[in-house]
């Protein structure tokens, strides 16, 4: 399931940086004042909203943000996603029956940051206008919500508890094509979530001693909650969606 989505993901990807623009593509719109047809341009765009598809460290996530823009260059950007965080120590194996488990682990986490982003275009006088190449970072609030792990990502979901904290990011990214009100591009970034206090999501296992009285006695084990604060890692986004006009 997860390589096709990835083929999926990247065959999107693909298709927005290979796909052919040229000066035609453009909206036209009529001037009030006359008859003649004017295209748009950027200065004309002042805001919009986009949807996202993401892959991070931690698996795939999805989310959306809006854009205000105060000229060709600047822009601010309300975020909004949604993806999983998991213990670097995580790892999926398969039962006799193909189901998959991660051994040791006993809660799992959704991280949801509401950031506040500026963006600033770059080589605005070097580039074509069809490639908008940009950097952005941004502040906000996390929200983690995690939940107990029976066996897959789901079932516990509504037994969870919710954390708040802090999240991050610096990153580049570039939006495609000449028709302005059409925003399609993707982004690069990487992205800092704290949790203060950390969230128990494996157990370690400490084996006890063997009595050397009865060697043949497994003496079992104790079980330590390992706390994890920090989420941090790479995300590749595809956004899709739409400006408006002043």
């Amino acid at each position: 399931m997860k390589s096709t989505l990835t083929l999926l993901f990247l065959f999107s990807f693909l298709q927005v940086i290979a796909q052919q623009v040229n000066p035609s593509d453009s909206i036209p719109t009529r001037s009030k004042s006359s008859r003649q047809i004017k295209t748009l341009e950027m200065k004309d765009i002042s805001q919009g909203g986009a949807f996202r598809i993401f892959i991070t460290s931690y698996g795939f996530g999805f989310g959306g943000f809006y854009r205000l823009q105060f000229d060709e260059t600047l822009a601010y950007q309300l975020e909004l996603e949604l993806s999983p965080g998991k213990d670097d120590r995580e790892f999926e194996e398969f039962d006799y029956y193909g189901f998959s488990y991660t051994r040791n682990k006993i809660n799992s986490l959704l991280l949801i940051p509401l950031t506040n982003a500026i963006t600033y275009r770059l080589f605005k006088e070097d580039i074509v206008e069809n490639f908008r190449p940009y950097l952005s970072a941004g502040v906000g609030p996390l929200f983690g919500y995690s939940y107990p792990y029976k066996g897959d990502s789901f079932s516990g979901l509504g037994d969870g508890i919710w954390k708040v904290g802090f999240t991050g990011f610096v990153g580049f990214g570039a939006d495609f094509g000449m028709n302005f009100t059409s925003l399609q591009g993707v982004s690069f970034k990487y992205t800092f979530n704290y949790l203060p206090g950390g969230v128990p999501l494996l157990v370690e296992e400490n084996p006890l001693p063997i009595d050397p009285l009865n060697p043949n006695i497994r003496p079992g084990a104790t079980y330590t909650k390992k706390y994890k604060e920090i989420f941090q890692g790479l995300q590749l986004s595809l956004n899709i969606g739409k400006m408006w006009t002043r």
